[in-house]
């Protein structure tokens, strides 16, 4: 029976179009897809797994594998309010051309109700994009997976 490592990706918004590089010991050894799972086989032994999607990183997570053993992994991305600041960043940005289409006079802090917004969504990515670059996604043991 072989040993193997299955990942699995969940669907994440934010990184849709683009795929995480698997790499087993340093040596890429496959993709995974928006919402994919694949299976690696390997030797038994150590092994040290990450995820990679542009110079972005998951933590290496090292797993110790027995004969004819598989372990079940899942990961994705670490930035999980991405998406409820990217549709209040588009609705502060559109505001403005809405209030107008509707003859609504603009507040007199408008621009700093924006500022209040958008600078602290911007600063959440630029986080994760430079300093947390290396735990921009997560890798973890699936102890949930239904086969395992």
């Amino acid at each position: 029976m072989a040993t193997k490592i299955i990942i699995s990706r969940k669907s994440e918004w934010v990184n849709k179009r683009r795929d995480y590089k698997v790499f087993i010991n340093g040596t890429e050894t496959g993709k995974l897809a928006n919402a994919g799972s694949e299976e690696f086989t390997v030797t038994p032994g150590k092994h040290k797994v990450q995820c990679k999607i542009n110079w972005c990183s998951s933590p290496e997570l090292e797993l110790e594998l027995k004969e004819g053993e598989t372990k079940f992994l899942k990961t994705g991305s670490e930035m999980k309010f991405y998406t409820v600041g990217y549709v209040i960043l588009l609705l502060v940005i559109i505001s403005p051309f809405i209030f107008r289409k509707l003859n609504i006079e603009l507040p007199a802090n408008y621009s700093i109700i924006q500022a209040a917004y958008v600078i602290p969504y911007l600063l959440y990515i630029a986080y994760y994009l430079t300093l947390a670059k290396n735990r921009y996604a997560f890798l973890i043991e699936d102890k949930d997976n239904f086969f395992n």
